[in-house]
């Protein structure tokens, strides 16, 4: 009698049973195709009227409970810290997720609040854990433990907290959540029941793929162990470890780090995932701004020695060969300093900034160095292969 009652619940509560997907809230929805597989494969359903209710939001209990079938985890005896499952119907689901490290319970507390809607931020974790299930992902989560936020091209990126940032590049990357159009992330937001199973569609695709598929993963696992995405996207060669190597130089008004060196293709058909942060928009771009057959785009940490304007460093922090162009709605967006913009940001003595510098690549420049005043590091060499 209690597992009739337990599946009258499950039927009516998050409907699992439905045979068909002729919902009639669904037809034309934009995630109408990935409701249909769901529904085809018995993960999902809809609700007794008919419904699906695509933009109504989706617990965490539900969430956990599809999650779990697409996964395919094991059902686990393990006694949990959550004091308010016990009488839960998803309570065998968040326990399998518990066992398999898809749930973090520490992140919860002794309450996991199975009925409060699921964030943007907590479907990450979750999806991010059930593809490291698997080896060939978990070494690449592992490897984003080396990123940090700037390094997802996503305007709200400060709001990341860094423990966050593995989870949320991985997801990215294999693009299962890619923002949305304004290219913000939004962590906090409620997903809804059509959003949540667009992703986990996406999720069962990149669980029966490999990373080397995913061309951001790549670029993201080339940023993480070296500081730049050169050679996942174009035929140029590390003569540095960023990540590693010392990347300091010191001058009379500051001293300045380079930490990444993102390189964002012009010609060619391969786009950068880091073309949006840096370029927003490139049919905006003059022609004259289009002749390079890239940009090398060095973000530095740079710590004054006085206060001022830009004026201590536009003339003696760049990339070389440097390029005196910097995209103001790129810079607005994602709120980043550049020696060129419009407004002369006022520094402050002994605090450090993000600047971004611009250079630019030809097929016949032979390398891409960070230079302060007469100094320099030798970033990227053979430039003359082109990107092509």
């Amino acid at each position: 009698m209690k597992k009739i009652i337990v599946m009258t619940l499950l039927l009516f509560t998050f409907s699992t049973l439905v045979a068909s997907a002729n919902f009639n809230d669904v037809s034309e929805h934009w995630a109408k195709a990935h409701i249909d597989w769901a529904v085809s494969e018995g993960y999902i359903s809809g609700y007794p009227d008919g419904t699906f209710r695509p933009d109504a939001t989706i617990t965490r209990a539900e969430f956990t409970s599809i999650l779990k079938r697409v996964s395919d985890l094991e059902v686990s005896n393990k006694q949990s810290s959550f004091t308010d499952i016990t009488n839960h119907w998803a309570k065998d689901e968040v326990m399998a997720a518990v066992a398999a490290g898809v749930i973090v319970e520490n992140e919860y507390g002794t309450a996991f609040q199975p009925d409060t809607p699921i964030s943007r931020l907590e479907i990450a974790k979750m999806i991010a854990r059930a593809l490291a299930i698997d080896e060939k992902y978990k070494t690449l989560l592992d490897s984003f433990k080396s990123l940090y936020n700037g390094d997802l091209p996503l305007i709200d990126y400060r709001e990341f907290k860094q423990d966050d940032v593995p989870h949320l590049a991985m997801v990215f990357g294999a693009r299962i959540m890619n923002g949305y159009p304004d290219s913000s992330f939004r962590i906090e937001e409620k997903a809804t029941r059509a959003e949540a199973t667009t992703m986990l569609h996406i999720y069962h695709t990149a669980k029966n793929n490999t990373p080397e598929n995913y061309q951001y993963l790549n670029e993201m696992e080339e940023v993480a162990l070296y500081g730049t995405n050169a050679q996942t996207i174009s035929n140029l060669e590390r003569a540095k470890n960023i990540q590693t190597d010392n990347m300091t130089l010191d001058h009379n008004n500051y001293t300045a780090t380079l930490k990444r060196a993102y390189i964002i293709p012009i010609k060619g058909d391969i786009v950068s995932m880091y073309e949006r942060k840096f370029l927003w928009d490139r049919s905006n771009l003059e022609d004259r701004y289009l002749n390079a057959d890239a940009y090398v785009i060095g973000v530095a940490d740079v710590t004054f020695k006085k206060d001022g304007g830009r004026s201590l460093y536009f003339q003696s922090l760049m990339m070389y060969p440097s390029s005196a162009f910097g995209d103001a709605q790129a810079s607005k967006q994602f709120d980043f300093i550049f020696p060129w913009m419009y407004e002369d940001v006022k520094v402050k003595k002994n605090s450090t900034y993000e600047i971004v510098l611009y250079g630019s690549m030809r097929k016949d420049y032979n390398s891409s160095d960070f230079n302060v005043g007469e100094n320099q590091i030798y970033i990227l060499s053979n430039l003359n292969k082109g990107t092509e």
